[in-house]
């Protein structure tokens, strides 16, 4: 079996992969997307000064730790 190298408009998000286990692929690209703004999001949190970490209310600790966290571990109600 072959796969066609150009998928015809209107395919992307369909049941033809559906038997396949393979998510729809807006909502692969949506999950990307999500986790590449929490990535951005976590790296400017780890860059904060000491006075903008103490305006939010926030500990340096508090900071790294959650920098540290995978991009893949949301918190619950991201996920829907």
């Amino acid at each position: 079996m072959t796969l066609p190298l150009l998928t015809p408009r209107g395919t992307f998000g369909s049941d033809r992969f559906s038997g396949l286990g393979f998510p729809p692929f807006a909502a692969v690209m949506r999950r990307l997307t999500t986790m590449r703004a929490l990535h951005r999001q976590r790296a400017r949190l780890a860059a904060l000064d000491q006075a903008a970490l103490d305006d939010i209310g926030i500990t340096r600790a508090m900071a790294e730790a959650e920098a540290r966290r995978p991009v893949w571990n949301v918190p619950a109600h991201w996920r829907g």
